[in-house]
């Protein structure tokens, strides 16, 4: 025989709600360790990034998709080119080409954002983990806050 159990039983919307609120609590808690954690890649990323206005156009986006919570360290468009046989090259464009190299343009790989994320992946996931320990606490109290 099976002990005593305390079984939910009320509205449906009312369920609903505590449902939808545990997952957006979640994904707070995640967007927040995770961009945390990915500014150690980013700012590794920044000193292996050649020149510096790719450095300086290095960012951490974090959003919510279908497969889950995705982070990024990334460059972001930026409105200045480069000139390459006649033609404006995006900066964004020339960080992946000196990124990945070409064999057209004869660039060798700089690897620049890869090896941040291999240098600095151990101790981002450390800091996530540690981050949405300390976020999962955070948002408690403040749910607690609402409800009592």
């Amino acid at each position: 025989m099976a002990g005593p159990a305390i079984e939910l039983v009320g509205d449906v919307e009312l369920r609903k709600q505590l449902k939808d609120m545990r997952t957006t609590v979640a994904k707070r808690v995640m967007r927040k360790a995770i961009r945390k954690g990915l500014k150690i890649i980013q700012t590794i990323a920044k000193t292996k990034a050649p020149g510096t206005t790719i450095a300086k156009l290095l960012k951490v986006s974090v959003r919510t998709g279908r497969e889950g919570i995705i982070g990024a360290v990334e460059v972001k468009p930026s409105e200045r080119t480069v000139s390459f046989e006649g033609r404006e090259i995006g900066f964004e464009f020339v960080a992946n080409v000196l990124e990945f190299g070409s064999t057209k343009m004869n660039i060798r790989e700089q690897r620049f954002l890869r090896g941040a994320r291999e240098q600095g992946g151990p101790a981002a996931l450390a800091m996530i983990t540690q981050e949405a320990g300390k976020q999962l606490e955070v948002e408690w109290l403040k749910l607690g806050k609402d409800i009592f």
